[in-house]
């Protein structure tokens, strides 16, 4: 498993990009942007998906909302598309992630930044898990209310992206 990915160098459609005020020039690349959504599409119709969601908990105290995101060994997800900058640690595991300069594999502890509009297509090595933290001023509890804040939603078409024997090739 220590092989990293390769991105499919086959041209993709150009993403629609969401349009959002809290996105600037920190905001990924098209051709990154095109890639992780074609390999979400191939995801999404090759392999089994984690549903995101679903392994996602959150926290709360006075004024900070945090999102724990835990992803079994083996498992592969696509991140929320933020629209803040906020702290992003991995805790627990390894794991390799999408950047715009290719996989990047890191062991926990590691910690880093996560600007607006960037999206991650991630593997977990071991199981993981991730924390992200937000500011929360007026102290939410309602995810929806918390999301409409801080998560940018992913344009709608689905867009092509490799087959399941193309992402095998890579791997």
């Amino acid at each position: 498993m220590g092989r990293n990915l390769v991105w499919d160098p086959v041209p993709r459609p150009q993403p629609v990009i969401p349009k959002d005020d809290r996105i600037t020039s920190n905001l990924a690349s098209p051709e990154y942007l095109s890639k992780v959504y074609g390999l979400h599409a191939a995801i999404e119709r090759e392999l089994p998906l984690y549903d995101v969601d679903k392994l996602t908990s959150h926290h709360f105290c006075e004024g900070l909302y945090c999102r724990q995101f835990d992803l079994p060994a083996g498992g592969v997800a696509v991140g929320k598309m933020h629209g803040e900058e906020s702290f992003f640690l991995l805790v627990k595991g390894r794991a390799s992630f999408s950047t715009e300069d290719g996989m990047v594999t890191v062991e926990a502890p590691f910690m880093t930044t996560t600007t607006p509009g960037s999206k991650r297509v991630v593997y977990a090595h071991t199981d993981c898990t991730w924390l992200t933290f937000h500011p929360n001023p007026e102290n939410h509890r309602e995810i929806p209310k918390l999301e409409q804040r801080i998560i940018i939603p992913d344009p709608q078409p689905s867009l092509e992206g490799p087959t399941h024997k193309q992402l095998e090739k890579q791997i």
